[in-house]
């Protein structure tokens, strides 16, 4: 692993993307849009004022602090940033297992993460403000990962989740686990450690995300879920007709994996089918595997085979943070929450609209190019 991201380094990357972002303005306000909030409705023509990186006030013809900017978002949409509840963001394809060790929770991930690269340049300009930083599927067990804000490259919460992976690419021939019965043995003999972090997790509450090739491996996972009593979010590569009911109650949430691709009688119903039985969603993109602007495509997919509009939104923005326990700092627009805002040309889901300002801890990081 390399050494912790120097911050000069995520200073680069805002810089980049808007060099104005240098001359950092302690007050910003978002004027005249149509504000989805997330935790309290849409509201018309209502502005966001952020004071030093906190949101300070939501709502109508609000006072503009001395010396503010001033975002002129008429005609215009507001919205929370984006969560992406899993990413590989930032790291390169030899940072992203521990081929030695099969369980390793002392896994310091955020330390290989690179602010400057490319594809986090094009994150944040597909609306994406933060998101969790994560191992690949090599392990069975493996943590913590981390949630990273964009733009800087801060690290929001070092100890965000811990990874579960009972598909077959935690099955390596030159190591342990090399088979399905032994890598569960694994999993549960490292769940069963009273003084274990695994354990220690699942006490105070910390996600656990379980990855599954498909409902067999869903089924095991809400074994462990239920016999550990762990908060768990089911991440499921092949959905099937029968994953509704099985989740249904569990309290188990679901990750939504990249929907682009998909054949829509497969996968693109899914999430639909999934929250009309109540579960919680929310949606990660796996990239650099897919590209980041595809975790707002795989909403709106989403939303277009019969996911309410509000509860796709939610599912980028406030439900993704809760899964992760960050919802305190991002994933709607509230006072006293972190200033991470997108103003987009039309509403959120609408593909065709440009976002047009994204803007983290109230400075703006990117700004599209006009003309």
């Amino acid at each position: 692993m390399r050494a912790p991201l120097p911050a000069m380094l995520a200073w680069a990357c805002a810089a980049v993307l808007c060099p104005s972002v240098a001359a950092l303005s302690a007050d910003l306000a978002i004027r005249g849009g149509t504000v989805w909030t997330v935790s309290g409705g849409v509201l018309e023509n209502a502005d966001v004022v952020i004071s030093e990186g906190r949101i300070a006030g939501v709502g109508p013809n609000l006072a503009v602090p001395q010396g503010a900017r001033v975002v002129d978002a008429a005609g215009r949409h507001v919205c929370p940033g984006f969560v992406d509840v899993h990413s590989h963001l930032g790291l390169t394809a030899d940072e992203l297992n521990e081929t030695v060790v099969p369980v390793s929770l002392e896994l310091p991930i955020q330390s290989a993460f690179w602010g400057d690269r490319q594809e986090v340049r094009r994150a944040l300009g597909s609306g994406v403000t933060t998101l969790l930083l994560a191992p690949g599927e090599r392990n069975p067990l493996v943590g913590p990962c981390s949630a990273v804000k964009l733009g800087r490259g801060s690290v929001l919460e070092p100890n965000a989740a811990l990874k579960i992976v009972l598909g077959e690419a935690a099955l390596l021939a030159d190591r342990r686990p090399t088979s399905k019965p032994e890598l569960l043995a694994m999993v549960r003999e490292a769940l069963s450690q009273a003084d274990g972090a695994i354990a220690k997790a699942a006490r105070d509450g910390l996600p656990v995300q379980i990855f599954c090739d498909g409902t067999s491996d869903a089924e095991r996972a809400l074994e462990l879920m239920r016999e550990f009593g762990l908060r768990a979010s089911l991440a499921i590569g092949d959905v099937t007709n029968a994953l509704p009911d099985l989740i249904a109650d569990t309290g188990a949430s679901v990750i939504v994996l990249p929907l682009t691709g998909q054949p829509r009688e497969k996968a693109l119903e899914a999430p639909a089918r999934l929250a009309a039985k109540g579960t919680k969603l929310a949606f990660a993109s796996l990239a650099p595997a897919t590209e980041e602007h595809d975790l707002r495509l795989s909403a709106a997919l989403a939303a277009a085979a019969g996911l309410p509009q509000d509860a796709a939104l939610r599912a980028l923005t406030l439900d993704a943070a809760q899964a992760v326990n960050i919802a305190d700092r991002v994933g709607s627009l509230e006072v006293g929450k972190d200033g991470d805002v997108l103003v987009i040309a039309g509403p959120p889901l609408n593909l065709a609209s440009a976002v047009e300002y994204v803007i983290v801890d109230g400075d703006i990081i990117y700004e599209r190019e006009r003309g």
